[in-house]
């Protein structure tokens, strides 16, 4: 999703005449994440809405700023990686731990994921050390 993301950004920022169209790039990258993660039926819905909701609105707010003059690569960047967080929260609930931590690693974002899951193990043995002493 990330790649199909940046293609989405240069598009924009480029301001090539052809405009990329957010629900054609959701369906394409849903049927990828269909059988790389081997996703159920219901699954598979739940990722095209996702990804047609958030890929609209990401390309919608790229857009604003593209018409705002925006030339600041790290507005974009920005945009964007609000809205690839946005689809990681939603994907999370949806997924199971191996196909979310899959996905996370093949957008490049496996090292957040492991550091995210040894902080909140380290955090719950001290609460379990903290509980004990009472």
């Amino acid at each position: 999703m990330a790649a199909l993301l940046c293609i989405g950004v240069q598009s924009v920022s480029a301001q090539e005449p052809e405009k990329p169209d957010p629900i054609e790039i959701a369906g394409k990258e849903a049927d990828r994440l269909l059988e790389f993660l081997e996703l159920n039926s219901h699954q598979a819905f739940y990722v095209d809405s996702i990804l047609q909701y958030n890929l609209k609105h990401m390309y919608d707010e790229l857009e604003r700023l593209q018409k705002g003059g925006m030339q600041n690569y790290n507005s974009y960047k920005s945009v964007q990686d609000k809205w690839v967080d946005k689809s990681c929260e939603a994907f999370k609930e949806i997924f199971t731990e191996d196909q979310y931590y899959k996905y996370m690693v093949s957008i490049g974002k496996g090292k957040d994921l492991k550091a995210a899951r040894k902080a909140a193990e380290k955090k719950r043995k001290a609460e379990e050390k903290a509980a004990r002493r009472k």
